[in-house]
């Protein structure tokens, strides 16, 4: 038995709540494909625009709609989250949402059309005008005093609320190699909290921090420590199993160095600050949990230099750190 028939069950019950449509011609109206009408953003799901409308047209004869009647296909966050909404101008008349989807995606996917298929066809009924109104019973010319009990009286059931799109809030944990940072190569680590209200961009706020236990300078070694808080803005794919995201922002904090082995061991507090770019790549593995592997670029806005002195006073010598580096990081994401 194929998907299309799984499908049946699960929709069955919005067959008995269908309007009975009166026969006869539609109006002549603008009319646009039904690929055109029929928007899909899949999010965590694995659903796909080709697909669904194949199944979807295997359920209509008619392969073109209303120009006013448009279908919106979303998924969540979880890949077994997915609703639709049919909107006709500018409101929407119909939302359904399956939560949880069946587990198969073939399923999915007949599911969905199937439900579309029997929301369009009130839809369309109702906009083409073809669904005969509801008798109005003429008003009394005198009101009529009726004294009712507590039980009698009627209760104003509330409006159903449209589910609200809140932003999706992601964190991310990871640690690599820090190329740049200092003199020589180090490692460190990210935090990054990030909000994405639209679609294609996100906000993100963190930190990141890096250290080198043994830098060799001279006759003795410095210890060498970067931390600061970094803001950036990205643009990113879809939200699917596998997401893409371009980055650019600054990170400002400060460069600690703690020398030992020299006539004058005191520590040192520099500023820090840097410009970042980035790419990365965030692979949903289960649930809300994703793996996140980073790639960041910075050059430092303030060329750092850390002058060893004497206790007289005299310098004996001077470290430049790099102007800028590489940042390769991975770790754990979750996604709320």
């Amino acid at each position: 038995m194929g998907p299309r028939w799984l499908a049946i069950p699960t929709v069955a019950l919005a067959l008995f709540a269908s309007r009975p449509v009166s026969a006869g011609p539609p109006d002549e109206r603008p009319q646009r494909p039904l690929a055109e009408a029929v928007q899909v953003e899949p999010g965590a799901s694995c659903l796909d625009h080709a697909t669904l409308l194949q199944h979807l047209q295997s359920w209509r004869t008619d392969t073109a709609l209303d120009a006013g009647i448009a279908v919106l296909v979303h998924g969540g966050a979880d890949p077994r989250q997915i609703g639709f909404e049919v909107w006709v101008g500018a409101s929407a008349r119909i939302e359904r949402n399956f939560d949880p989807a069946p587990e198969s995606c073939a399923d999915r996917h007949a599911v969905v059309a199937l439900a579309i298929a029997i929301a369009l066809d009130d839809t369309l009924a109702e906009q083409l005008g073809l669904i005969e109104p509801e008798p109005i019973e003429p008003e009394p010319t005198e009101p009529e005093v009726v004294q009712a009990t507590d039980d009698e009286l009627p209760v104003d059931e509330p409006e159903p609320e449209l589910p609200s799109r809140r932003p999706t809030l992601g964190l991310t944990l990871a640690g690599g190699m820090f190329g740049g940072a200092h003199p020589q190569l180090g490692a460190g680590g990210i935090v990054a909290f990030d909000v994405r209200a639209l679609a294609h961009f996100d906000l993100r706020i963190g930190g990141l921090v890096s250290h080198l236990p043994d830098l060799r300078f001279l006759e003795g070694t410095i210890a060498s420590t970067i931390a600061a808080g970094r803001l950036d803005l990205c643009w990113a794919t879809l939200p699917r199993s596998v997401r893409l995201r371009l980055c650019g922002g600054f990170a400002a904090g400060a460069l600690h160095a703690a020398p030992r082995g020299f006539d004058r061991n005191l520590p040192q507090t520099l500023p820090w600050s840097a410009a970042l770019a980035g790419i990365d790549l965030v692979v949903l593995l289960v649930g809300p949990l994703a793996l996140e592997l980073r790639f960041d670029g910075f050059l430092a806005l303030q060329r750092e230099v850390l002058d060893l002195d004497t206790p007289s006073g005299a310098t004996i010598g001077s470290l430049r750190y790099p102007a800028g580096g590489l940042i390769i990081a991975v770790g754990p994401r979750f996604e709320f």
